[in-house]
């Protein structure tokens, strides 16, 4: 790299944004899937309650409140159970790690996973550097 950017880079002034792409690269699930499952698994065991909000939350794509009506028909912790069981990766990824190496103090992220987080903890073992992870 130009030691120009590396040292911009380095200022603080510079951040990274990052999306969804590493994620799905590993197999996580996307916010689409993970609603899919909520609503299936809402459909199965909630049966008989009133899948008005549901349905017309999945008709608009809103996945916030696919989330919020499987919640109030499920219970909240049931519902974290269903979905935690989803939030594995089914292929590796190296990407993380090759995040973790830019010389980039601070990272801003989406992302429900904490493969960011843990690449930065297992690269910083190893160099010390000082890094700023904010989940927005």
């Amino acid at each position: 790299m130009d030691s120009v950017l590396i040292d911009y880079l380095k200022s603080g002034k510079a951040w990274v944004l990052i999306g969804s792409g590493p994620s799905n690269e590993m197999g996580y699930p996307s916010w689409a899937a993970l609603a899919s499952v909520a609503e299936t698994e809402t459909r199965l065991v909630g049966r008989g309650a009133d899948f008005a909000a549901l349905d017309s939350a999945v008709k608009r794509k809103d996945y916030p409140s696919v989330f919020q009506s499987a919640e109030e028909i499920l219970g909240g912790s049931r519902l974290r159970q269903i979905l935690q069981d989803q939030l594995r990766p089914s292929r590796s990824g190296e990407i993380y790690e090759l995040m973790a190496r830019w010389p980039v103090p601070v990272y801003l992220t989406t992302n429900y996973d904490d493969e960011i987080q843990t690449n930065f903890q297992n690269y910083a073992k190893h160099t010390s550097p000082t890094l700023t992870l904010r989940t927005i």
